[in-house]
């Protein structure tokens, strides 16, 4: 049975992007450990993403309405509904994450697809993915007493928990622009922890 992932580049730099080579790494890890694995890559700064205005808000509130959800403005919610598992490639960016990840996410948070709300008002989720994996890289470091500045580890927590996805994993390459650190060994010491979650899911 193929199994389904869901690759979100959000690495705007593309092939020059230290946070795309980590994620890179983890995909190819994953691949080899589930040979059976279909993966679409979804690179965001090719995507024809716009912030949802007014007009495609009524748009899409018209199309949930009547259940004709294979429009394709709601392509990009059916794609993450029905995925297997997620990884996010994204890299730090003013305290979380580049802009187009936001204007991603308010395409794919669609009610009637990845969620939906239950008698008493509450979201349930209604996403395949049993897993997201958010691969990130920082120029400072943002863990431990600095922890409370970075905010698309918990952003991104509760979102999966929106849309019924049970696991989350961050792996983060952290003080990658400090003055005279290693990156070399930042980045090898990440993929090293990619891979061997790779290995484990």
């Amino acid at each position: 049975m193929t199994h389904s992932l869901l690759y979100i580049d959000a690495c705007v730099r593309a092939d020059a992007s230290r946070t795309k080579y980590l994620a890179d790494r983890f995909v190819s890890a994953y691949q080899a450990q589930h040979p059976n694995t279909a993966v679409t890559h979804l690179p965001l700064h090719a995507a024809d993403l716009h912030p949802l205005d007014a007009g495609m808000l009524a748009q899409r509130d018209a199309l949930l309405q009547s259940g004709n959800t294979s429009h394709p403005l709601l392509a990009y919610a059916r794609q993450f509904s029905d995925a297997d598992c997620i990884v996010l490639a994204a890299p730090f960016w003013d305290l979380s994450f580049p802009s187009v990840v936001r204007v991603y996410l308010e395409h794919i948070c669609a009610n009637r697809i990845t969620f939906h709300y239950n008698e008493e008002g509450q979201t349930v989720g209604d996403c395949r993915a049993s897993r997201l994996v958010y691969l990130t890289t920082r120029g400072g470091i943002f863990s431990g007493p600095m922890a409370e500045w970075e905010q698309a580890t918990p952003y991104l927590h509760m979102l999966c928990r929106m849309l019924g996805i049970p696991h989350m994993d961050c792996i983060a390459a952290e003080g990658l622009d400090i003055w005279g650190a290693d990156v070399d060994k930042i980045l090898a010491d990440a993929c090293t922890q990619a891979e061997q979650l790779a290995a484990q899911i």
